[in-house]
Parts: structure tokens; C-alpha cells; sequence
């Protein structure tokens, strides 16, 4: 069975900035530290976990004035790793 998860969050710096006052209040809220991570080690997290990731863009610089996360940069990010649902299956295969 495939994984397909269409609402992906990058964890990357470009993400974590994107959310400007709000990481503090959603680590809480979850319980856990929002710490960014490089491009590489949130495509393994997916990968690992055998999932095939939709990446999202965000966009809050109208209404709280931080960098938005583009969707340029996600398919940027896409791109660079090759992220598509044909190439995610093949490779678990045997």
C-alpha cells in the first residue's frame, strides 16, 4: 500500500521562519521543540517512514509580516531530491 501525505510541513529553517510568533505557541501545543532541519534529513524522515510527501507552502507575510515559505522554495525543494510519488515507489520495491 502506498503513503501518500498531501499536507507535508518542510521543517526546514525557510519553514520554521515562516511561522514567526506562532512556533513557541505550536511547540507547546504539541509537546515538542520546533527545531529546523536541513533538506536532506526531512526528505530521510519521509523516506524512512515510507511515506510519499505533498510539500506545502506558507504564506503569512500579510498578516503577520514574517518571510513566507514559497512555493517556489517547496518545489525548489522537490526538485532537488527528486521528490515524486513514481520515483518513492520504485525504490520500495524489491
Amino acid at each position: 500500500m502506498r503513503i501518500i501525505d498531501l499536507h507535508c510541513y518542510p521543517g526546514t529553517k525557510e519553514w520554521i521562519t515562516s511561522q514567526g510568533p506562532y512556533v513557541d505557541a505550536l511547540a507547546k501545543y504539541w509537546n515538542r521543540g520546533w527545531a529546523a532541519k536541513k533538506e536532506d534529513e526531512v526528505v530521510r524522515d519521509f523516506t524512512d517512514a515510507g511515506v510519499e510527501a505533498v510539500l506545502v507552502a506558507l504564506d503569512l507575510e500579510t498578516t503577520i509580516a514574517t518571510p513566507a515559505c514559497t512555493n517556489e522554495y517547496v518545489h525548489g525543494m522537490w526538485k532537488r531530491h527528486r521528490l515524486s510519488p513514481a520515483r518513492s515507489s520504485r525504490q520500495r520495491r524489491p
